[in-house]
């Protein structure tokens, strides 16, 4: 956090206390430097408001979220547990929890928060696309799908939800479908990129390299089509000894805390 941006959350802190005598302003800040991905700040002022306030449960689950965000999990837990204790109907504490059980490998512990998180918010599209991915991650394609077909409804423009539902379609062997909602969740070579890369999931390395050389024609600046196909174009060999590799759009958002999805 360079020196301006430390002075003027100095500021905005001290003006809240002034005005306002709790912990709203300094939530709020939270909240707005963090969508912003000012994460030193942010932290900041959460963490100001967890002093302030230590059974805030929203201070809390934004600071556990900053504080998975650093590698920090054992802080970062205790805090995520104190805001759903203290905050129990607060989607984006489950959430941000979710995401912790995810980094700790604990597939079914994130899973149920991430329902809970769903359940909390129903109309919030991020929410439902965290839960849905997570089923799909986790080898449950057919239970993922509608809960993906409900966050499309909800936010039918975003590329994250657009393409999840795509590797869904493509878990399931419903390439069509997949290419569709590729076609609706990038670029036409992000799409042949993401394709491929489904296919190279199954197995066909051939149907991938066909898809990777279409994305590179589209758009010969494409890395990550470039370097799945030189993936696939070495050989099983290859395959079996490096990692699978990335599609060239986010497969995923894992909403916390104050943030928002693009």
């Amino acid at each position: 956090m360079n020196a301006r941006t430390t002075l003027v959350v100095a500021s905005l802190l001290a003006a809240g206390c002034a005005a306002h005598g709790t912990v709203r302003v300094k939530v709020a800040l939270a909240k707005g430097l963090a969508e912003r991905g000012q994460k030193d700040a942010a932290f900041e002022a959460a963490d100001a408001a967890c002093r302030e306030a230590p059974d805030d449960g929203t201070a809390r689950a934004i600071r556990g979220a900053l504080l998975t965000s650093r590698g920090l999990l054992d802080e970062a837990e205790a805090d995520l547990k104190d805001a759903v204790r203290l905050e129990s109907r607060l989607p984006e504490a489950h959430a941000a929890l979710a995401v912790l059980h995810e980094r700790r490998q604990r597939p079914d512990e994130a899973e149920a928060e991430h329902r809970r998180a769903a359940e909390l918010a129903p109309r919030d599209a991020r929410y439902a696309n965290n839960l849905g991915y997570a089923l799909l991650v986790h080898g449950k394609p057919a239970e993922a799908l509608p809960v993906l077909r409900q966050a499309a409804r909800l936010d039918p423009m975003s590329p994250r939800i657009r393409n999840n539902l795509g590797f869904t379609y493509a878990r399931l062997s419903d390439y069509p479908r997949a290419a569709h909602e590729f076609a609706l969740g990038g670029t036409p070579a992000e799409a042949q990129n993401n394709l491929g890369f489904a296919y190279e999931r199954a197995g066909n390395l051939a149907q991938a390299r066909a898809h990777y050389e279409e994305g590179l024609r589209l758009d010969p600046d494409l890395a990550a089509a470039r370097q799945n196909l030189s993936r696939v174009s070495a050989g099983p060999q290859a395959n079996a000894s490096k990692p699978a590799g990335e599609p060239s759009t986010v497969l995923a958002n894992v909403a916390h805390p104050g943030g928002s999805q693009p």
